[in-house]
């Protein structure tokens, strides 16, 4: 949207810095006028919300972009965090790439973020082994 635009980088800047947006953003500024927008595949996947639907089509995304319109990622300090960590009590959102970068457990299997102040809790999630330490 105009007006909001990432911050731009200078050579050899943390590209997470493209991610979200600085300010907070209204809907009207992230759906065009026919009701569109434009979302990252794996960070809608991952979304809080998003359900898969028969085959590959994904549902419920709209209500997700709107939810995390006013989240603010842990690690970036920016707008539009999607993805909450699923530590019961633990209000910690991140968009998908900062998530790794921050050291966040991700089940691949069950699409489920554990903060790195939860990461005890990954041995209890199913198939949760790392293939580094086994």
């Amino acid at each position: 949207p105009e007006g909001k635009q990432p911050a731009s980088t200078e050579a050899g800047n943390d590209d997470l810095t493209l991610i979200g947006f600085a300010d907070r953003v209204s809907a009207r500024e992230v759906f065009e006028p026919t009701g569109h927008f434009w979302a990252h595949h794996w960070c809608v996947v991952w979304s809080a919300g998003v359900v898969r639907a028969e085959g590959t089509w994904l549902s419920l995304v709209n209500k997700a972009v709107i939810s995390g319109i006013a989240q603010k990622c842990e690690h970036c300090k920016r707008q539009g965090a999607t993805i909450p960590c699923h530590a019961e009590g633990c209000q910690r959102h991140y968009h998908f790439p900062c998530a790794a970068a921050s050291g966040c457990f991700q089940s691949m299997k069950s699409l489920k973020l554990l903060c790195p102040e939860h990461l005890d809790q990954a041995v209890q999630m199913e198939d949760s082994r790392c293939m580094v330490c086994d």
